[in-house]
């Protein structure tokens, strides 16, 4: 899971990897009650995430509040950050967070 991360950034789609991740969640999360494998799928994304340099608190409030932040840190738990820095600077979080944002605000869902 951390060479995939690593393989995506050096190719330049971290960005849309980023997108496509929090997009997924962002739709677990609207749903109702989650099967075993929905759920299991949301814990992975949340870890991704997590990867990517997301702290549990700005994941859990992206999902609206649908997984307290003290369950995301039961989930992430043993996660290596790969990309901290970019993430946590203004200017980095701006930029990767528009386009989820206006998602986020869209009402969408992507099923």
């Amino acid at each position: 899971m951390v060479e995939e991360y690593a393989l995506r950034a050096d190719g330049g789609n971290a960005k849309m990897q980023l997108e496509q991740v929090a997009k997924e969640l962002l739709v677990l999360a609207r749903r109702g009650e989650l099967d075993s494998s929905h759920h299991q799928r949301a814990r992975t994304l949340m870890r991704e995430l997590r990867m990517m340099g997301m702290t549990n608190a700005q994941i859990s409030e992206f999902t609206h509040d649908r997984w307290a932040e003290t369950t995301i840190k039961e989930y992430t738990r043993g996660v290596t950050v790969m990309n901290w820095e970019q993430w946590q600077s203004s200017r980095g979080q701006a930029s990767m967070s528009l386009p989820l944002l206006r998602f986020m605000g869209s009402g969408s869902h992507l099923d």
